[in-house]
């Protein structure tokens, strides 16, 4: 079970960052919603990471 904790971990991981480079590459763009969006979809993948690596590591 460890296993698949550290998988959906580095999982949400990957997706903040992707979600992040996408919303920076995507500033430029004229449709300032799309932006916030994926700015606020990397905050929530990040802060599922935190949470899925502190339930991992306290047991």
């Amino acid at each position: 079970m460890s296993r698949l904790a550290y998988i959906l971990e580095i999982t949400w991981l990957i997706l903040a960052i992707l979600c992040l480079i996408i919303a920076v590459y995507s500033i430029a763009s004229p449709k300032v919603e799309k932006n916030y969006i994926f700015f606020l979809l990397s905050l929530i993948s990040f802060l599922m990471y935190q949470i899925r690596k502190t339930k991992r590591l306290k047991k």
